[in-house]
């Protein structure tokens, strides 16, 4: 075969000066050549002095030797012209063409199609009627009866020429003896329009033809332009100008690669049926079509499918079997887009593993790809990958009917591919992950499967939510099945929400043997990125043929997750439908989520669903240092042991709540400390001795003289009210208080909550006999001593507990001494934040809080005092704890007073826990009901650096000052060091004396060098200042100092402390 150059020239003046600019010539008509690249992509040619000079390149070989040429669109971009395109014709064996003086063809003008496409036979060849490939043959056993085609002897034409020139004339041909004709010769062929095919109608390219009307001929120039373009944009790989022969032998590469290139933008690549062998990576253009005349989709023993795909040679080399590069790589013209790969296998089965080959590889910036009824199977590396080049990532994708299967690392990994979709895709026996997506942002993943792979079935991973297009994903109608490890396995980080709604898992976490290996159908594992999941379900079982261990162990199982919401499912698993051992996260499992433990054909094991608004386990509590525990719903900021306690204490954001149980005379367990009920209820008596209906209706908690008047009564809750709405939300430390309560809370917990160990810890005096029971149900245990319970009997119950407890009123040296026993200390009840300071310092890690929020807090609650409330806020309290007589009361007028003598309170809601930089100033008035005795007095302390109580004749654990407003009207300031009964006077002042029931009104301010005391109710004001700075802080008191009567106590309004 030889060829010759088609020479092209042209010259562009404007008068006597050469333009600037650009001419691009691209074919679009049929040219026999040899199909190199240059030919087939766009020809862009710069001007050089006006000029421009190019080729391409015809073949001369008379056996395809047409009549006619090529056509050829020319665009012409030239300085000071608008932009022009027009049409030349280009001889298939002279030249030069100069562009100046070629005649441009109008749309009738067009050489006609080079092959008419219908649906095709085994060879790859249009069925129905003769075709007319590239070569100008019509082949006998493609021609139809009637024109002397169908036999394998005689018959048939030879016919050299362009199908337009075929005249209808006639019903038979000429020349049925097998001699040539030529085709302005050929008579008695039938119109075009009534040339039909046996099996459906005349199609272009795979379209329609449309508006060929019964005697109608398609000469005008809309149909003759559809005809051109449709045919145009078929390329088959075994015409003979390509050469691929599909015998599993030849080596294809170099025809298949000649036809892609050759292939029009917006063509087709047709690969009929056969095994294509290849030695390299096959590389698609931009906006070409590869499509197969069919994919396998699974090898079957004894299933008849003929072959249709891709298989690479024992000497392949390269990194995949399908390359897409980007322009850059690929060198194209303009950006890299639309590839489109349908109805083809790519067999890896001939790789040994030696080699690393994808199946298809992409890089950069690729767009807007589809795969369409695509299998990938047996590849030595990854079935299908997308990477990105300069942070440059491929988008736009769209994967249909996408198969898989045993490829020996990743089935699909796709990273950073903005707007994905795959749709009825399915990944099986993948030596690594099936799925694996990062970032995929906007992607969806719709109707997808994942099965029989090495390590997880689907992981969603990477930082969504980061980058140009960031958004989240939505899995939806999925499933998985056997996978090794976890079918779907989480661990994005990001704030892209994962948004996965009807996810079928089945028998995964395979590997994980005896004990399961923690494998999950669902699993999120130190994900921070959201993840909202929907109709979730899971089921276990064992191989197909009944071997191997039942998998998974767990339903779902959530670790280190950050923001993990399950609305709904049914999780089935071996050990437990849901494991939730996260730490710090916040996790909300709704109502209708179900779970159920065992084997598959299990009917022992009760549904239970879970009802968990936050997500809270013992070991995500014990894993923060110090953690917390509401004492008895925090009882001495709310009334303990009522649903107000606990739901305040919820809302709050603890973690741990402390129940304690009594039973009532018919056997409901109720929510109560005390055995009996005066302390903290308007009722009397033992709890046992009143039947649920009349505690119910006749008793309610009043914590009033503990609390304030503010507080309403509220009622008893029974205990399963409390766990119904509580439990699994936080962790809850349950003791049966009596003896008869601990069977039937034994029985409530076995027959309504069988995970309750996930978040129920029993707790109990050290001397209690049924933590052999907890041990057996898998509850972890707290066993509280007393300040004097000796080391020896520790000793004899040291395998039952699992924490220990102890007092607050415990000496420093024997709470080191349990400490060291090296498991969790918890001390109970802690009411201060200088009480956690040294407990902290000793290795207590739990603190058992009867004032949570104010201990928990670090900053002031309002610079103005509530009185008028009549409700103790938070941090408000006495010397003596959880006893009425000692709490401050409220007036109902917006004042505050004791009910005993040498009382005082720590008023730590207006407290500052820590100096302003130009220091505080302190407002309040005070009063007397009666006159005191002269020397008698009250006000208040201030400047203390912790919480500690403060009395005014007793040793206290901190410094400070007082005030001393005494019956004579002397008023003084005070220092009163640490350890010191006694204070030290640094001002005296004298004023106009009290008046029973009148107000007096102070100011304080203590700045960083002085302390400035002023009574102002008098005039003149009178001051004391003192320069001292021993005591820097801003925690303050009340103190009813040394008044001895009640009849003359002191009363205190209008408090308020603000920075200066």
């Amino acid at each position: 075969m030889s060829f010759t150059l088609i020479p092209i020239t042209g010259t562009y003046l404007n008068g006597a000066t050469p333009r600037t600019g650009t001419v691009q010539l691209q074919l679009t008509g049929a040219l026999y050549n040899q199909g190199v690249t240059a030919d087939r992509q766009p020809k862009i040619v710069s001007l050089v002095n006006g000029e421009i000079s190019t080729s391409f390149v015809a073949t001369n070989d008379p056996d395809t030797l047409p009549v006619g040429g090529g056509t050829v669109e020319v665009t012409e971009t030239l300085s000071g012209l608008p932009t022009v395109t027009y049409l030349i014709a280009l001889p298939y064996n002279g030249g030069p063409v100069n562009l100046q003086t070629a005649p441009r063809l109008s749309a009738e003008d067009v050489p006609g199609p080079a092959m008419i496409a219908q649906p095709l036979n085994e060879r790859g060849r249009p069925n129905g009627y003769a075709g007319l490939d590239g070569s100008g043959r019509v082949f006998r056993d493609q021609l139809p009866a009637d024109l002397g085609g169908g036999g394998s002897g005689g018959g048939g034409v030879v016919i050299s020429g362009q199908a337009t020139d075929i005249q209808p004339l006639g019903s038979r041909a000429a020349g049925s003896t097998g001699m040539a004709a030529d085709a302005s010769h050929v008579h008695e062929v039938p119109p075009l329009h009534q040339l039909k095919p046996p099996t459906a109608p005349v199609a272009m390219g795979g379209q329609r033809l449309t508006g060929l009307a019964a005697g109608v001929d398609p000469q005008d120039a809309a149909t003759m332009a559809q005809i051109g373009q449709s045919v145009l944009g078929w390329v088959n790989v075994k015409d003979k100008a390509y050469g691929a022969k599909g015998d599993g032998v030849t080596n294809d590469t170099a025809a298949i690669q000649a036809a892609l290139n050759a292939c029009a933008p917006g063509g087709i690549v047709y690969i009929p049926e056969g095994v294509y062998r290849t030695s390299a990576p096959l590389t698609p253009p931009p906006a070409v079509t590869v499509r197969g005349s069919h994919a396998n989709m699974m090898a079957v023993p004894g299933l008849v499918d003929p072959p249709c795909y891709l298989q690479p040679l024992p000497t392949f080399t390269g990194t995949a079997m399908i390359v897409l590069k980007d322009q850059q790589a690929g060198a194209y013209p303009s950006g890299s887009a639309e590839h489109r790969i349908e109805n083809l296998m790519l067999d890896g089965s001939t790789l040994d593993g030696t080699k690393p080959v994808d199946g298809v590889y992409a890089e950069g910036n690729i767009q807007n790809v589809r795969l369409l009824n695509v299998t990938i199977r047996r590849m030595s590396n990854n079935g299908i990958v997308t990477a990105g080049k300069a942070n440059v990532f491929p988008s736009n994708w769209r994967m249909s009917n996408v198969i898989v299967d045993s490829c020996r690392a990743n089935g699909v990994a796709i990273t950073r591919l903005a707007d994905l979709t795959m749709l009825d895709c399915q990944v099986v026996g993948s030596w690594g992950h099936g799925i694996v997506l990062d970032n995929i942002a906007n992607g969806l993943v719709i109707g997808c499967r994942s099965e029989w792979n090495g390590n997880h079935g689907i992981r969603l991973t990477g930082a969504w939510g980061n980058g140009t297009g960031s958004g989240g994903l939505l899995m939806s109608a999925c499933a998985t099945d056997r996978n090794g490890w976890n079918g779907v396995h989480i661990d994005a980080s990001g704030a892209a929400p994962l948004t996965i709604s009807g996810l079928m898992t089945r028998r995964d976490g395979r590997n994980g043997g005896t004990g399961g290996g923690s494998y999950a159908g669902f699993a999120v594992a130190s994900a921070t990125a959201p993840v909202l999941v929907d109709a979730l379900t899971c089921y276990p079982g064992t191989d197909d043929d009944g071997t191997g261990v039942a998998s998974p162990q767990y339903g779902a199982y959530l670790t280190g997750a950050s923001q993990v919401q399950i609305g709904g499912g049914y999780l089935h698993a071996v050990e437990d439908g849901l494991k939730d051992s996260t730490v710090g996260g916040s996790v909300a499992v709704g109502a209708e989520v179900t779970v159920r433990s065992g084997a598959s054909n299990t009917t022992s094991d009760r549904l239970r669903r879970y009802t968990r608004e936050t997500n809270v386990t013992i070991n995500s509590l014990l894993g923060e240092t110090p953690f917390f525990i509401a004492h008895r719903g925090s009882g001495m900021e709310y009334p303990e042991h009522t649903m107000a306690a606990y739901e305040s204490a919820v809302a709050g954001g603890v973690k741990a709540i402390e129940v304690s149980v009594q039973v009532t005379a018919d056997g409901v367990l109720v929510c109560c400390h005390d055995q009996t009920l005066e302390r903290t209820t308007n009722g009397v008596g033992n709890v046992s001795a009143w039947t649920y209906q009349a505690l119910r209706n006749k008793v309610r908690t009043n914590l009033r003289p503990l609390l304030g008047d503010g507080w309403i009564e509220q009622e008893i809750p029974t205990l399963k009210d409390v766990l119904d709405r509580f439990l699994g939300r936080v962790v809850i430390f349950l003791e049966a208080k009596s003896n008869v309560s601990v069977p039937i809370v034994q029985k409530m917990l076995t027959d309504f909550y069988p995970h309750a160990n996930q978040s129920l810890v029993w707790k109990g005096h050290y001397q209690g006999t049924s933590f052999p029971w907890a041990k057996a149900h898998n509850m972890a245990t707290w066993a509280y001593v007393d300040a004097n319970t000796t080391d020896a009997q520790m000793d004899a119950i040291s395998t039952q507990p699992d924490m220990w407890g102890v007092p607050h009123t415990m000496t420093d040296t024997r709470i080191g001494q349990i400490v060291a026993r090296n498991k969790p200390t918890i001390c109970w009840e802690v009411h201060r934040r200088s009480d956690v300071t040294r407990l902290s310092a000793l290795g207590v890690r739990g603190m058992m809080c009867a004032q949570l929020q104010y201990v928990r807090g670090t900053t002031q609650l309002g610079t103005t005092d509530d009185w008028d409330t009549s409700v103790k806020a938070p941090g408000d309290m006495g010397t003596v704890l959880y006893t009425n007589n000692r709490a401050l009361k409220y007036a109902g007028d917006g004042s505050v007073h004791f009910d005993v003598v040498g009382a005082a309170a720590l008023i730590g809601s207006r407290s500052l826990p820590t100096f302003p930089t130009n220091g505080y100033r302190i407002l309040f008035k005070m009063k007397y009901e009666g006159l005191p005795a002269s020397n008698e007095h009250a006000g208040i302390a201030f400047g203390k650096v912790a919480d500690d109580s403060y009395r005014f004749d007793l040793a206290n654990p901190s410094g400070g000052y007082h005030v001393v407003m005494r019956g004579s009207g002397q008023m003084q300031l005070y220092t009163h060091a640490a350890g010191s009964t006694t204070g030290t006077a640094i001002g005296t002042a004298t004023t106009t004396a009290p008046v029973a029931g009148q107000w007096m009104s102070f100011q304080i301010d203590v700045t960083p060098t002085q302390v400035i005391l002023s009574r102002t109710d008098v005039g003149p004001v009178v001051t004391i200042t003192a320069d001292n700075t021993d005591y820097r802080g801003g925690y303050l008191h009340l103190t009813a100092g040394s008044v001895g009567s009640l009849a003359n106590r002191p009363h205190w309004q209008d408090l308020i402390v603000t920075p200066l």
